[in-house]
């Protein structure tokens, strides 16, 4: 829970992490704005779930939730609009039919490669006017919220 306490700038601290949760936002909805022209028609979570099964194959939800950092429910909903979109399958194991592994599917790793460099100079592009420096702090403060 966030106590509230004054800044130095006597800005309320609650509404100050409000205000970089709202602009962490805008940055997402940005960010899949100027990709979705691109054809990728996901949003940043979705393309971080598609890049993790692409990278270490299918597996389960809760496994697929820790290595991109999402909870299970937001997770639940990442693979529901995924699935929607044909990009992801879930499948039930033969042996354990209560064990269930997430899959990429044909267009999902077609959009993948075929959006991959674009998506990497678009975001190039997003933090070109950054020093090297100032991408060092974001990731040093990002690594600290996350632990």
């Amino acid at each position: 829970m966030l106590v509230r306490e004054r800044s130095d700038a006597g800005i309320d601290r609650v509404e100050h992490v409000r205000h970089v949760m709202r602009q962490v936002r805008r940055l997402s909805r940005m960010m899949h704005s100027r990709t979705k022209p691109l054809g990728v028609d996901a949003t940043i979570a979705q393309l971080s779930v598609l890049r993790t099964l692409e990278e270490f194959g299918p597996m389960r939800a809760s496994d697929l939730a820790r290595e991109t950092g999402l909870t299970a429910s937001s997770i639940t909903g990442q693979l529901d609009r995924l699935e929607a979109e044909g990009y992801v399958e879930r499948r039930r194991s033969r042996e354990d039919r209560r064990e269930v592994t997430v899959h990429l599917t044909p267009p999902a790793l077609s959009m993948l490669r075929e959006a991959h460099e674009r998506i990497e100079a678009e975001v190039a592009q997003l933090f070109s006017n950054l020093s090297d420096e100032e991408l060092e702090t974001i990731e040093s403060i990002i690594a600290k919220l996350i632990g």
